[in-house]
């Protein structure tokens, strides 16, 4: 019966390094993979809330007059360079990405007179402190905004908007004939 084991000093000792070399491991491929992650994110967690719908007169919808909605966007970063605009309505939506010098024969600036002529003028992004009023050919059950920043990177949602009826005739002029 001469049996022999190990010591528990020894035994001790092999389990504190086995530990030690799999938290390493660990360490040496996790916190990287973490670290490059958080920082895809960091740009739109820079710029949450710079940029949403600005609550003006004209954020409203025509009603019988040529169907048309407007709304206002504020922006309050310069590492916004854009916005995408999802247009809901009916379970379905219709996508734009706004940024200077981009058109639409769907969406025109305030005052850049009717829809569905020839000429379809470039839409401008509000800079720095800025807003924007733009005018959506058509009636939405609401709209969303999605900032896109500078190096490209889109964000997630930044704000939802749901427009009314307009309470003046003036303003649904406006709107329809772009005579403000």
């Amino acid at each position: 019966m001469n049996k022999r084991g190990l010591s528990p000093v020894v035994a001790t000792v092999l389990i504190i390094m086995i530990t030690v070399v799999a938290a390493t491991m660990i360490a040496v491929f996790l916190i990287p993979f973490i670290n490059d992650r958080l920082g895809e994110g960091k740009g739109c967690f820079e710029v949450l809330g710079d940029i949403s719908f600005h609550g003006t007169e004209y954020g409203c919808y025509s009603g019988t007059q040529g169907e048309v909605t407007g709304f206002s966007v504020s922006v309050n970063s310069d590492k916004v360079q854009g916005f995408t605009l999802l247009a809901v309505k009916g379970g379905a939506s219709d996508r734009y990405k706004i940024v200077d010098g981009v058109s639409s024969p769907d969406l025109k600036m305030l005052g850049d007179g009717l829809f569905g002529g020839e000429e379809i003028y470039p839409l401008e992004f509000p800079g720095e402190g800025g807003i924007r009023t733009y005018v959506y050919n058509g009636a939405v059950d609401s709209f969303e905004i999605y900032p896109i920043l500078k190096d490209g990177e889109q964000c997630e949602q930044s704000g939802q908007f749901e427009p009314n009826l307009c309470p003046r005739n003036d303003i649904v002029d406006c709107l329809v004939n772009g005579v403000c």
